[in-house]
């Protein structure tokens, strides 16, 4: 049998990564032999490797364990926001320039916005809300959240993919005292086995839930607590983070440990809209900013090259995500008369308009700063009668190949059950100050479908009061929600 040394070494190096997790050290003795070289290998190479690996693999399960339990112990948070238009607003502008013009639209005026209380959220725009809150000192070396990493040696952490589902989506202002909340959990570590020693990793999900809520009441209740009394909740979003080993300092520059050659997969799809841009190292700290986000292999040239072995600084995951969702609000409007805008009328209203039910993206490989990316949707499938429609979204690297790739549904909004209604979109019922749990809340917000004439979805209060049998209390005004670009 021929000698494997090599794989010897690559298991007995990674097993000693381990140690940290280990009581003590087993000291290693050289032996020798004057048998016939090849018989001795065969005696004593192959039953080392193989003992190697099993340590290895029990000292992984035994990792995976203690992760699940630290990782169980930590408890939902809530995050608050009071949604004010100014977070899109700065994202409109650090977009600017990086859109096609003349067609993309200058950002509206946050003043504007802050006024028109039934404004959604652009798709995509909730990115730059409920961010992060923690001082430098809470956070891990890398700039990033310790709460979402299952622990050493798997330190290295990736935007994987994630979903969306929008029902209907979130608002600016709620109310005057009424604010965004946020539940975010952390689920359960799962280690995934790669195609040989060391190429194991750890998919994290990270769950949020989005909705509204009396400040007051925010103050005084848990997570479960909120979600039991406000079931409406009005966005849900996955995060899928992956998670890869420790290495130590690499010089790409130099060629001493250069990366893997990257798997390329093209698309076979010819998209309906597109367009290109260039992140730039000024895009990429914009939208750190925004999103409170200090991973320093967005913001940090020689941290990307020297500790992660990266030839540059990566794009963000939910950075494209945005775009994406950009590309199939353009094509929309282009599409659907009843979102396109107009001089006199920049925005239309939901009544007529298709609105984002969810979107399922992946990111199959990283995009770095200074290269020209590609942003790709097309119509994949319609259903006549329901209003609903299917779409692929793609972004593609310098090389043409697959960065991102993504599904979408949306529905029109005036479509329900096969027939046109009278159309659905946002109600404010507001008749004076209200009570509910012993706190006032002046204003409510109910999407109302006129199919079934009731008020389906409340965003404070999980109720329809004011909203019944399609008779609207004295002083409702019905207004439509728009949406900006």
């Amino acid at each position: 049998m021929r000698p494997r040394p090599n794989k010897v070494l690559a298991v007995g190096a990674l097993t000693r990564s381990f140690r940290r997790f280990n009581t003590t050290d087993t000291p290693t003795t050289t032996t020798t032999t004057t048998t016939t070289p090849d018989v001795a290998t065969a005696d004593t190479t192959a039953p080392k490797a193989a003992s190697a690996e099993s340590t290895l693999s029990e000292e992984l399960d035994e990792y995976l364990k203690k992760a699940k339990t630290r990782m169980a112990a930590r408890k939902p948070k809530i995050l608050i926001d009071p949604l004010s238009p100014m977070n899109s607003h700065l994202l409109d502008i650090a977009l600017q320039d990086h859109l096609p013009r003349p067609r993309h639209r200058k950002p509206q005026d946050p003043v504007r916005l802050a006024l028109k209380e039934t404004t959604l959220l652009p798709n995509g725009h909730h990115l730059v809300y409920f961010p992060l809150q923690a001082p430098k000192s809470a956070l891990q070396p890398d700039g990033t959240d310790p709460d979402h990493a299952p622990g050493w040696p798997f330190v290295r952490r990736m935007w994987a993919g994630g979903s969306v589902s929008f029902s209907p989506g979130l608002i600016f202002n709620p109310s005057f005292d009424t604010k965004g909340w946020c539940i975010e959990s952390v689920g359960e570590p799962v280690l995934k086995r790669g195609s040989g020693p060391g190429d194991e990793k750890v998919f994290v999900e990270v769950k949020r839930q989005y909705g509204y809520a009396p400040a007051a009441l925010l103050a005084e209740l848990s997570p479960s607590k909120l979600l039991e009394k406000h079931q409406s909740v009005q966005m849900e979003e996955i995060r899928k983070l992956v998670f890869m080993r420790e290495r130590g300092p690499v010089k790409v520059a130099d060629g001493t440990e250069p990366a893997p050659p990257a798997r390329i997969i093209k698309s076979n799809s010819k998209p309906q809209y597109s367009f290109t841009l260039n992140p730039d190292p000024t895009l990429l700290f914009q939208f750190s900013a925004l999103t409170y986000n200090a991973h320093a292999i967005h913001l940090d040239p020689d941290y990307a090259r020297n500790q992660e072995g990266y030839p540059e600084r990566l794009v963000h995951g939910p950075l494209t995500l945005v775009l994406m969702l950009t590309a199939l609000r353009r094509l929309l409007r282009r599409t659907d008369p009843a979102r396109r805008p107009s001089p006199r009328e920049p925005s239309k209203k939901l009544e007529d308009s298709t609105l984002l039910e969810e979107i399922n993206y992946r990111n199959l490989a990283p995009l770095f700063v200074g290269q020209e990316i590609r942003v790709c949707v097309r119509e994949t499938a319609r259903k006549v009668g329901s209003g609903t429609q299917t779409w692929e979204l793609w972004v593609e690297g310098p090389d043409g190949s697959l960065a991102v790739r993504g599904t979408a549904t949306t529905r029109r909004a005036g479509v329900t059950a096969g027939r046109k209604t009278e159309g659905m979109g946002w109600k404010e019922a507001f008749d004076g100050p209200r009570w509910l749990d012993g706190l006032p809340a002046f204003s409510k917000y109910v999407f109302y479908d006129p199919a079934t004439r009731s008020g389906s979805r409340s965003i404070i209060e999980g109720r329809t009061d004011g909203v019944e049998e399609g008779k609207k209390t004295e002083g409702e005004s019905e207004k439509g929600g728009e949406e900006k670009v």
